[in-house]
């Protein structure tokens, strides 16, 4: 029951004079979200060039995925920008507002404590197989009951205090909550089912933190949207499901920017999951909930975990919030109206705490996750990527396939919606003892063994695990110069040569990593490595045998050598005591005297850099 698009008229209006103001200092500009229709939606960088250039913007972000861009405009730009017919929505942009082990009763009221595919049982035997992104304040990424598997933050500002210009950096600790908003959604919707803390309606789900609202709880729209884009950019082929525990007042119903992105995800495949929010007001004139395509969820308050309305309030005795309204009927903050896809508790609700432990929350922002953490747990079996068709039928089987009505309805609206279950099959993977906490180690080996004849000694480093970071410079040689590396980022084992320096027998080698040389995926610095020791050990004097044989080619001198008994990884050839080549220790090799005539020369083959050498041999001719 989600109204339609809007269609749009457009007209030509001249914009000269609309540039020039802007380019004049002291011209007050206004942020906008620009949304593209038809073929320049495939192209947003050149549309946003172009306007840019036309009235003297700022670009900030440029939505490849989602077909758009934000951009700073001056006075009067809006309307002009309008009427060009490859644009769709101009407008202007205001901030989203965060929707303010114990099995939490969100869990029990909505049957997923009892679900069997689940197994909630306090052992991490199996995990919800399936991925997550969460946009909102982050995601404690080292909280021990969460399986944060990537993160991005989208609220880098590389601009400055008056007129901020935000970026999506992937860099540092990617994603990281400084608010705990995100964290206690994300608890909801997948917390290990490990003994500890509380467990999640998706028990062990792949947690995506997408940071697009700061340490107050603001989200600008600009920067949502762009956490949307990136989602589909970087982890459309993964993500399953995106959960939007944000919301705020449309300006415009007819030039809502959240609608163009939300369909974008949901073409992608991607169920997409929005609080209804806290005003106790029709949803329809809040956004994202307003959008058609999201799954918009609203709050009852539930204290026991069971229907019946006699689980007293908890939240009034002692609880964070003094809440006090009844058990088992709609929250009285709560949004409601024809906009509202499904209710799930909201009131007092457990979850994973920001730096660590649980705490209680409420709101429709906590209402939210038990959906989308249940539309995980259908998604599973659907594998990815998903399609569009794929997220209707979730819907579907979400919303209609087993659902309650055992709660109290005080909307004024009278459209009384269903109360999620989590009841349906999940698609599960072996779990593991929670989330990555262990650092890597790295490994120093050698072929060569703890003493050689060899002047290049190759290494291998094992750090068991793929890691970031490492480069040549992060190992410590003594008595010898690195002359190769390989690797590179996302690699587990790296190569290297070492020349020894000083060649001279008992010289002792040392190569040594320490600690921080590397991170791996999640983020755990490296620890340092055992020190690896090789000495160098000349090979026995007279040891090698040299051959060696003189021919001419069209009266051009020749001599063919072959050897035996070097040791080394290269042989120094001598003609007449001088060096003349270095060559590889493979047995043979033949000069080019050059020349025409008779003559004698004497031939020596030595290890490389050392004195150790063969018998002498003349060659005449």
């Amino acid at each position: 029951m989600k109204r339609t698009a809007s269609q749009f008229a457009h007209v030509v209006v001249s914009a000269c004079m609309l540039a020039g103001a802007a380019a004049a200092q002291g011209v007050e500009t206004q942020n906008y979200i620009v949304m593209l229709n038809g073929q320049a939606a495939s192209g947003p960088a050149d549309v946003a060039t172009e306007v840019s250039q036309r009235f003297g913007g700022d670009v900030g972000f440029v939505y490849r995925a989602v077909g758009g861009f934000s951009i700073s405009l001056p006075a009067g730009a809006a309307a002009v920008l309008s009427s060009d017919p490859r644009i769709s929505i101009v407008a202007p942009e205001g901030v989203r507002q965060i929707v303010q082990q114990t099995i939490p009763t969100g869990l029990d009221r909505t049957l997923a404590s009892t679900n069997a595919s689940l197994n909630i049982d306090g052992v991490d035997d199996l995990r919800v197989d399936v991925d997550v992104a969460v946009l909102d304040s982050g995601i404690d990424r080292q909280h021990t009951d969460l399986d944060v598997f990537d993160g991005v933050n989208c609220l880098v500002n590389i601009g400055n205090r008056r007129r901020p210009n935000y970026v999506c950096s992937q860099s540092g600790e990617d994603g990281d909550d400084d608010e705990g908003h995100g964290t206690h959604v994300a608890g909801t919707i997948g917390a290990l089912d490990n003994g500890q803390d509380v467990v999640g309606m998706a028990p062990g789900a792949r947690l995506w933190a997408v940071k697009v609202c700061n340490n107050q709880g603001q989200c600008p729209d600009s920067v949502v949207i762009a956490g949307i884009d990136w989602v589909i950019q970087n982890a459309g082929a993964e993500v399953e499901v995106m959960n939007m525990s944000l919301t705020g007042p449309v300006v415009d119903p007819a030039n809502d920017p959240y609608e163009q992105a939300v369909n974008a995800a949901v073409d992608a495949g991607i169920v997409v999951v929005v609080a209804a929010g806290n005003n106790g007001a029709d949803a329809a004139g809040y956004t994202p909930a307003r959008v058609p395509r999201a799954i918009t969820v609203s709050a009852i308050a539930d204290y026991d975990g069971l229907p019946g309305g006699a689980g007293g309030n908890l939240c009034s005795l002692g609880g964070p919030f003094g809440y006090s309204g009844p058990d088992d009927e709609l929250a009285s903050f709560s949004n409601y109206g024809s906009v509202i896809d499904v209710a799930a508790p909201g009131v007092c609700i457990l979850s994973t705490k920001n730096g660590g432990g649980i705490e209680l929350n409420l709101g429709t922002s906590m209402a939210a996750p038990h959906v989308a953490g249940a539309a995980a747990v259908i998604a599973s079996g659907y594998g990815a990527p998903l399609t569009a068709e794929d997220v209707a039928a979730i819907e579907i089987e979400l919303l209609y396939s087993d659902y309650g009505t055992d709660y109290v309805d005080i909307s004024p609206d009278g459209i009384k919606e269903p109360l999620l279950r989590n009841t349906l099959a999940a698609a599960t993977i072996s779990g593991t003892s929670g989330p990555d906490l262990t650092p890597p180690t790295p490994v120093i080996s050698s072929t060569s063994g703890d003493t050689t004849s060899q002047t290049s000694v190759p290494f291998t480093i094992d750090f068991g695990e793929p890691i970031n970071g490492f480069v040549d410079e992060d190992i410590q040689v003594a008595n010898g110069v690195i002359s190769s590396f390989t690797g590179s980022d996302g690699d587990s084992v790296y190569d290297l040569t070492v020349n020894f320096s000083p060649v001279a027998n008992g010289t002792i080698m040392t190569v040594d990593i320490s600690s921080g040389a590397a991170e791996d995926l999640a983020q755990n610095q490296s620890l340092a490595a055992a020190q690896f020791s090789i000495t160098y050990q000349e090979p026995v004097s007279g040891s090698i045998n040299l051959y060696a044989s003189g021919y001419k080619l069209r009266g051009t001198k020749y001599a063919d050598l072959t050897w035996d008994g070097a040791l080394g990884i290269e042989v120094d050839i001598y003609r007449d005591g001088s060096l003349i080549t270095t060559e590889p220790n493979n047995g043979a090799y033949s000069d080019p005297i050059g020349g025409k005539g008779g003559g004698t020369y004497l031939y020596e083959a030595c290890e490389a850099g050392t004195s150790t050498c063969s018998n002498s041999v003349a060659v005449v001719f």
